[in-house]
């Protein structure tokens, strides 16, 4: 309660508004004033606002402070009487005198009529801050309520300047429409006459197109038939050209590998076999008496092959694909019978296969593309056809002995680079 005796001892209860409880005042003439000075979102105008919020929670807080006094006051117990013990014992004392009674009055508790005029008073002080508090609160909602209505007419005015921006630019556009139409109406008549004279324009270049789109099909169909007859010449050549004694010479070569077990492009001269393996022909070759074999055999059969390409070379073969210089040194070497072992014959048959294959090769470049595929699709057979595939050059034998690497030669192991 001390709170309560200072607060009712230092200020003045009659006093409706003070500093303390009501520092900001507010009423709808000041919202007005500072409403004034701008548009109802103006820093100035929600800075009082906020303010004038604030001042309304403080003085909210003043009013239950002071609503705390009061029960406090009223709740707190009535103090001790002591001034008629005081009387008793100034009368009982020897000395006499009122000293006793007067420091009793001192101490003396509030009287019931004080007590009760002062709750009249404090009651009479919240009564009054709760009216001022509701003034406060209805100037502030009056002030909310006009900002809003300030804020609604600007809303309405821009609406309107809008609503009229829209309607000017609709009538300018209409009117843009209007003239559109108008230039289109004039224009109609002069554009029906330039389109007309752009259909005979088109007509007459379309009949000049089609007659040159058909002097370009006869051109084609006369470069394509001198195309098909060059084709058809090529065709004919090529079949002179891998035709003749050429099948008889690709049957020999093919009779011979079937009696050897391999194929010719896999031997190596070097060391005169095939992958490894010696050579095996059927027959004998004795000296000073030739190719030795029992009639009937595999080794007649292989003597026929190897005669008929010994006579195929021999011939003259004018405009034949077989000219290069390796055939007719071959051609040279069969004419000398210089073969005397079978190693011999089975090198100079290698080497012949490996020429016949390159010279028929050659022989298809100097063609067109077409005119192979076409002697192909007619049956005829070119140098796969008739020597079958390249096979891969022979791979030579090597090992590796304390680090260094050897290659077998013929019987020999020679010593080799990696």
């Amino acid at each position: 309660m001390a709170g309560l005796q200072d607060y009712l001892t230092q200020q003045n209860l009659a006093q409706e508004y003070d500093e303390e409880l009501n520092p900001v005042p507010l009423d709808v003439s000041s919202y007005e004033a500072v409403a004034a000075q701008g548009a109802p979102n103006s820093p100035a105008l929600q800075k009082y606002l906020q303010l004038a919020g604030q001042a309304a929670s403080q003085e909210q807080g003043g009013l239950s402070q002071l609503q705390n006094y009061l029960t406090e006051y009223q709740q707190k117990p009535r103090e001790t009487d002591f001034r008629p013990l005081a009387t008793l014992v100034d009368q009982l004392s020897p000395r006499g005198g009122n000293a006793t009674q007067r420091l009793a009055e001192q101490m003396a508790p509030e009287s019931e009529d004080a007590r009760q005029e002062k709750i009249v008073r404090l009651q009479d002080m919240i009564q009054s801050r709760r009216q001022g508090m509701t003034k406060t609160q209805m100037g502030l909602l009056q002030a909310q309520l006009t900002q809003e209505q300030k804020a609604a007419q600007q809303a309405q005015a821009m609406q309107l300047a809008k609503d009229k921006f829209e309607q000017q630019r609709q009538l300018a556009a209409d009117k843009l429409e209007q003239e559109r139409l108008r230039t289109e109406a004039y224009r109609e008549q002069g554009l029906m006459r330039k389109e007309i004279a752009q259909m005979q324009m088109n007509a007459a270049k379309a009949a000049k197109n089609d007659s040159q789109a058909r002097a370009d099909e006869r051109q084609r169909a006369g470069l394509d038939q001198k195309n098909d007859k060059i084709i058809a010449d090529q065709v004919v050549k090529l079949g002179k050209d891998l035709g003749g004694e050429l099948p008889a010479l690709a049957g020999s070569v093919k009779t011979i590998e079937g009696l050897l077990g391999h194929n010719l492009e896999a031997y190596d001269p070097k060391t005169k076999t095939f992958n490894g393996m010696k050579v095996d022909a059927p027959g004998k070759n004795v000296p000073l008496m030739g190719r030795m074999y029992i009639p009937g055999s595999a080794g007649e059969e292989f003597e026929v092959a190897f005669k008929g390409i010994f006579n195929s070379l021999l011939k003259q073969r004018s405009g034949a694909a077989v000219t290069n210089q390796e055939l007719a040194r071959l051609r040279t070497e069969f004419a000398s019978g210089a073969f005397n072992t079978e190693e011999e014959m089975i090198g100079a048959l290698h080497r012949f296969k490996k020429a016949l294959r390159k010279s028929m090769q050659q022989s298809e470049k100097s063609y067109r593309p077409e005119a192979i595929e076409r002697f192909r699709d007619q049956g005829g057979e070119l140098t796969e056809d008739l020597l079958g595939m390249e096979a891969p050059p022979p791979t030579p034998e090597r090992k590796e002995y304390q680090g260094k690497v050897y290659e077998k030669q013929g019987d020999t192991w020679v010593e080799v680079t990696q």
